[in-house]
C-alpha cells in the first residue's frame, strides 16, 4: 500500500536529527525500566553487549538470576503453533528408537508438559533438562506431578553428548557460545537436532541488548547460511526448516539488523 501524505510526513519528522535521537533515547530508557520485551544495540561481541547491558543499570543481567524462573512460565507452557513442527520431528525421532531427548534451555519442563498433554510419549523415555543453576534450583520445588521420573534436570552440558534428540527451543540466541562450539567438544554427537525460535538473519551475524520479563540479557543473532555450514561441517543435514513468525529480534534504530521472524530446523547426523 503507497504511503499517504499522512504517513510520509510522520516518517519524515520522526526522522529529523533531533526527533530521532529523543525517540532512541526514550526506547533506550524504557528497555532500562523494563517496559516491554524490547531489543536495544548492536554488538559485535557478547562481551560488548554485555558490559553495554550492565551500564543501563536499573534491571540485573542475565537469566541465572532469583526469580527468573517463574517469569514467562505460564507462556512458555502453552502450546504454540510453531510447537506442532518441533513436536513432530521429536515424535518421529522417538518413534525411529530414540528415547533420550535433552532439552537445553527447557526452563523448568515447559515444552515437556506441553508437548506430553497432545502426545503420548513412549513409557521409556528420559527427558533431561540442561540449564542454569537458578532453573535446577527452582526445579526442585516442582510437585510430584510436574517432575516425574522421566524428567531430569542438570546444569552439565556434557548430557548433550548422551542424547538421542537434542532439543533446543528459543535458547540458541542466549548462550555464551555458539551451538557448533558447543558440540564440537563433545566426545559424540546427538544423532538428531530440533532447533526452535532460533535467531537466523540473511544480514551478519551480530549481539544485541533484549530486556526480557525484567532482566537484561545478550541476544545472539546468527547469519543462516553460516550458521547452516558449521552444523554442516559436523555431519548434519537439514531435514526440515519452518518459520516463527510470532518471534522476531526487531532493533529499533537499528535498520538492516536483527531478523524479521525466528527460524525452526531440523537436522540428522549422516552416518554414511
Amino acid at each position: 500500500m503507497t504511503p499517504n501524505r499522512f504517513e510520509r510526513l510522520t516518517h519524515w519528522v520522526s526522522n529529523v536529527p533531533g526527533v530521532w535521537h529523543w525517540r532512541r533515547a526514550l526506547h533506550e530508557r524504557r528497555v532500562r525500566r523494563g517496559t516491554g520485551w524490547q531489543f536495544w544495540g548492536v554488538f559485535h561481541t557478547r562481551d560488548d553487549a554485555l558490559n553495554a547491558a550492565l551500564k543501563l543499570k536499573y534491571l540485573p543481567v542475565g537469566y541465572d538470576n532469583p526469580g527468573v524462573a517463574q517469569r514467562g512460565r505460564e507462556i512458555y507452557e502453552r502450546f504454540h503453533s510453531f510447537d506442532y513442527p518441533a513436536l513432530l520431528w521429536i515424535a518421529r525421532g522417538l518413534e525411529q528408537g530414540g528415547r533420550h531427548v535433552v532439552d537445553l534451555g527447557g526452563h523448568l519442563g515447559a515444552k515437556f508438559r506441553a508437548y506430553g498433554r497432545l502426545w503420548n510419549f513412549p513409557e521409556d523415555i528420559r527427558w533431561t533438562i540442561c540449564e542454569t543453576s537458578e532453573i535446577i534450583r527452582a526445579s526442585s520445588a516442582l510437585s510430584d506431578d510436574e517432575r516425574p521420573t522421566e524428567l531430569r534436570f542438570t546444569t552439565d552440558r556434557r548430557c548433550l553428548a548422551a542424547a538421542d534428540i537434542l532439543f533446543a527451543s528459543g535458547v540458541l540466541q542466549y548462550l555464551e557460545l555458539p551451538l557448533t562450539t558447543i558440540l564440537a567438544s563433545l566426545p559424540s554427537l546427538p544423532p538428531r537436532l530440533v532447533l526452535n525460535k532460533v535467531a537466523l538473519s540473511e544480514g551478519p551475524e551480530i549481539w544485541t541488548i533484549q530486556q526480557a520479563g525484567g532482566v537484561l540479557v545478550p541476544y545472539h543473532v546468527l547469519n543462516r547460511t553460516e550458521f547452516l555450514d558449521g552444523l554442516k561441517a559436523l555431519g548434519y543435514q537439514l531435514l526440515d526448516s519452518w518459520s516463527v513468525d510470532q518471534y522476531a529480534a526487531c532493533i529499533p534504530f537499528a535498520s538492516g539488523y536483527g531478523t524479521a521472524s525466528n527460524s525452526g530446523l531440523a537436522l540428522e547426523l549422516d552416518r554414511r
